[in-house]
């Protein structure tokens, strides 16, 4: 016998019918949730995403060498070097606070070391050379990430630098595969003469987790329309759809 369409429409009108029943029962409705940043990849903001604190949130040598007032080696050249004595800089390593006392630092090979821990430059520093200064990448209340933008690694290191270690998101929406048919087994059954291994819903799940759901498999039920019915009703009571 012959299969009958019930009704036969456009796909665009088909489409819009469709969709517009989805908005009806709720499933564009935007549930949010809250997830550790370290997870968040590949997920949507809820809302926008502000930085906490800066970052750095503090004046950061850039560079291993000395912590020095720039204004102390003005006119330092090779025919005129400068002399600098211990109470006149500070030994640092790349990521130590700048010392209050100083505005630059000179990076270790331009420091030639003396007895008694004089140091000779032979080029002047200026303010704040080789010194990361405080929201130099990203600035406390600076707006990370618009909402509905999709969460890269790269914003989630800038999240964790900033100060957030949770992160709104939309929730995925959550959707049940409903394997059918008489005929199918489950992959790990040894199947009989006229049976068929059920695939499908690997195929289905693997496909809307790309896209951004939360896919549950469901056992397999027969062809019996009331079965199918029973087994839909009980999916739809906790997923967005079927």
């Amino acid at each position: 016998m012959a299969f009958q369409y019930l009704s036969n429409m456009p796909l665009d009108e088909a489409l819009a019918e469709y969709m517009a029943v989805l908005q009806e029962r709720g499933l564009f409705l935007r549930r949010s949730e809250t997830v550790p940043v370290k997870q968040a990849d590949g997920r949507l903001t809820a809302s926008a995403v502000y930085a906490k604190i800066s970052a750095p949130h503090y004046n950061a040598c850039a560079m291993d060498g000395i912590a020095v007032l720039a204004k102390n080696t003005f006119g330092a050249s090779v025919t005129t070097p400068i002399r600098l004595q211990p109470n006149q800089y500070k030994v640092i390593d790349t990521g130590d606070p700048l010392p209050e006392s100083c505005d630059a630092v000179v990076m270790v090979e331009d420091v030639l070391w003396r007895d008694e821990g004089e140091v000779v430059l032979y080029v002047a520093a200026t303010p704040w050379q080789h010194v990361r200064q405080i929201g130099e990448d990203i600035c406390e209340g600076d707006m990370l990430l618009p909402s509905f933008s999709r969460i890269t690694p790269a914003a989630m290191g800038a999240m964790l630098a900033s100060g957030s270690l949770d992160v709104d998101v939309l929730a995925k929406p959550r959707i049940a595969i409903i394997p059918t048919g008489d005929e199918i087994v489950t992959p790990t059954s040894t199947p009989d003469e006229g049976s068929i291994i059920e695939f499908n819903s690997t195929i289905f799940k693997a496909m809307l987790e790309r896209w951004g759901a939360d896919p549950e498999v469901l056992d397999i039920v027969i062809d019996d329309p009331k079965s199918l019915e029973t087994s839909m009703r009980n999916a739809l009571s906790h997923c967005d759809g079927v």
